[in-house]
């Protein structure tokens, strides 16, 4: 008998799940703290920037609202 695994993602609009650098799964809850390393728009690099809420969208991206608009996660790091 074969063993069926079907991923689920649960989404939080209010936290995120981060893996920490010795390996520990941690919830962040926002507002959080974000550094920009991709600029766009009137985001600026290496400012750093309150994210007030995570969405996603049906391709499973993962999206910051940072002043009320929408931003990619990968333009940013954590600042834990």
């Amino acid at each position: 008998m074969a063993n069926h695994f079907e991923p689920r993602i649960t989404i939080d609009p209010f936290s995120i799940l981060v893996v920490n650098s010795r390996g520990d799964l941690k919830r962040v809850y926002c507002p959080f703290l974000a550094r920009c390393m991709i600029p766009k728009d009137e985001l600026i690099k290496n400012q750093i920037y309150s994210v007030e809420m995570v969405k996603t969208e049906l391709s499973e991206e993962i999206f910051y609202i940072i002043r009320g608009k929408v931003y990619s996660h990968h333009r940013f790091v954590l600042v834990l």
